[in-house]
């Protein structure tokens, strides 16, 4: 993995900033769980223009799993808050959702996602 976010660090120096070698090099600093360097890189992310809302939705799923990993639990709920925001219909998400409000001892709102994930899976 370190040799791969070099090369990717490299080519972002000579292309510029590029939705996917960003989100690689997060990526890959998550899997050798190096979540605040991969935190930088999502937030890089988040603040460039013309990247799509699938796009906007998965850095803020990744800025969840990071915060998780932590156990950074409120911020990993609004991370993953924003994520649903471009991303309603992932049921996926919204099950993470009601396990991170669970934690967090958020007993209604766990139910509420939870059933919000249901009603997705039972409509697709």
């Amino acid at each position: 993995y370190e040799e791969a976010i070099a090369e990717l660090n490299a080519t972002l120096s000579l292309i510029g900033r590029d939705y996917s070698v960003l989100a690689n090099i997060a990526h890959a600093f998550f899997q050798i769980e190096r979540y605040d360097d991969s935190l930088e890189y999502l937030d890089e992310i988040v603040s460039m223009t013309g990247i799509t809302v699938d796009e906007l939705a998965y850095t803020h799923y990744m800025r969840f799993a990071c915060y998780i990993r932590v156990e950074e639990d409120q911020t990993a709920a609004n991370a993953l808050e924003t994520a649903l925001e471009y991303a309603p219909e992932n049921a996926e998400y919204w099950e993470y959702l009601a396990s991170t409000y669970s934690r967090l001892g958020r007993r209604s709102d766990a139910i509420n996602a939870m059933q919000k994930a249901e009603d997705l899976r039972r409509n697709q």
